[in-house]
């Protein structure tokens, strides 16, 4: 069991940090490309979402790097680094917020059927 605890753990991470460095890329080559391109949000609740979605994820890293067994003795590095990087791509990372946003309206506009 502990093994299999140990890859998801490991796993994890490995996302979290290869789409922390992945963002980062992106949003690297956007600004030295030099685009003049502007945009205004105009979504209402985009912030609240932002929120949204750092919390969650904030409590289910912290949650999993508590728990693992494997982590030990590196247990406060790596929830600073989580927090780290999910603070970048929650609130800096534009390419990860639009992400996020698309997945909210895309959860809003989802319509319930039900039949009679």
């Amino acid at each position: 069991m502990q093994i299999v605890e140990t890859i998801i753990s490991l796993i994890l991470q490995t996302v979290l940090s290869l789409t922390f460095i992945g963002s980062l890329i992106t949003d690297l080559v956007t600004i030295f490309k030099k685009s003049k391109l502007t945009m205004k949000a105009g979504r209402k609740n985009s912030w609240e979402y932002l929120l949204i979605s750092y919390n969650i994820l904030t409590i289910f890293f912290i949650a999993i790097v508590s728990v693992s067994i494997y982590f030990n003795e590196y247990k406060v590095i790596i929830i600073i680094a989580d927090q780290i990087f999910l603070v970048y791509l929650c609130f800096f990372s534009s390419f990860f917020r639009n992400r996020i946003i698309g997945i909210f309206n895309k959860i809003k506009s989802l319509e319930e059927i039900h039949k009679k």
